[in-house]
């Protein structure tokens, strides 16, 4: 489970105990195998994604992810952050996946804007 929220994580574990406690003859273990806090993005990084999405009239969402990205573990070190492409369905991590060759080089060009800016802010 993930959420960018811990509260809500907790919420939905102790009511899958509650549920799994409920059924009778059966006895349940639990056990936290991998618990990882979450790390925000840079919202400086951020903000220009989002300006670059607006200025190349891109389609965008700016939303937490909360999952175990590279990226997740560099953010503690440096600034960074993540530009996700639509698959389609909302379906990824799954051979099911699929994403349109157009809307993967839409993903690498805002990736691209993105660097020559972060470029451009640090020579200024």
């Amino acid at each position: 489970m993930r959420d960018m929220d811990k509260g809500k994580i907790e919420y939905a574990i102790n009511e899958i105990k509650k549920y799994t406690d409920s059924i009778q003859d059966y006895e349940f273990e639990y056990q936290l195998l991998i618990e990882k806090p979450n790390v925000e993005t840079d919202s400086k990084i951020t903000e220009i994604i989002r300006q670059i999405c607006v200025d190349s009239g891109i389609k965008y969402e700016v939303m937490p992810s909360g999952a175990g990205h590279d990226a997740k573990e560099i953010a503690v070190k440096i600034p960074t952050g993540m530009i996700f492409v639509p698959s389609k369905n909302g379906i990824s991590h799954s051979p099911e996946e699929f994403t349109k060759w157009e809307d993967v080089a839409t993903g690498v060009q805002v990736l691209f804007d993105t660097l020559l800016k972060i470029d451009n802010t640090m020579v200024e």
